[in-house]
């Protein structure tokens, strides 16, 4: 699932357990709060995300991780105040752990494993109106690109030339490389 879904699973959620009596900025922020919750597992950072997989997409990982928060949050009284109540903190584990399930509808067919450690088996449950449409080629080249579409079509999907190497760069995974290169090894010279 895209970011997109989870942050609006996670809006979905925040909207439903917000406090009533909150401003439209309060609400601003509780929506974005919980659009994070939603994404959490898939935070960019050592052993976590997509780096590690099975951990960050684990029931059990991430159980855990919310009963130490809902933990901290029955120990201290001015801070579950702060936070908005139990209504708002099992809000969160839920917007939380919507995650888990979006990703198992939807992951390229390789599913989530989220009896992790103690099952290495992944969870698939495909809906086909998930999958994601192909995109198809454009025939009239983009505004503001300086490069022809037939010099484009010898370079793969991440190296199209962003706005500010005027069409000569590609960044590619084997580092920036010059278009003319690109060519030469096309060509075969």
């Amino acid at each position: 699932m895209t970011q997109v879904g989870h942050s609006l699973v996670g809006l979905a959620v925040g909207v439903v357990v917000a406090p009533r009596q909150l401003s439209w900025r309060g609400r601003l922020a509780y929506g974005a709060a919980f659009a994070a919750l939603a994404n959490l597992p898939d935070l960019p950072a050592p052993y976590w995300g997509h780096d590690r997989y099975h951990i960050s997409h684990s029931l059990f990982v991430n159980a855990l991780l919310i009963t130490l928060i809902w933990a901290a949050l029955g120990w201290h009284a001015g801070l579950r105040g702060r936070v908005g109540g139990w209504a708002v903190a099992v809000g969160g584990g839920l917007a939380w752990l919507s995650h888990l399930p979006l990703d198992s509808f939807y992951n390229h067919g390789l599913g989530v494993a989220i009896f992790w450690p103690l099952s290495d088996a992944s969870l698939v449950l495909p809906i086909t109106w998930f999958s994601t449409v192909p995109r198809r080629r454009r025939s009239r080249r983009p505004i503001g690109r300086s490069t022809p579409p037939s010099s484009r079509a010898t370079r793969p999907p991440c190296c199209w030339p962003g706005p500010r190497d005027g069409g000569r760069l590609s960044n590619c995974s084997g580092g920036l490389k010059r278009h003319d290169d690109l060519r030469r090894t096309d060509d075969g010279g």
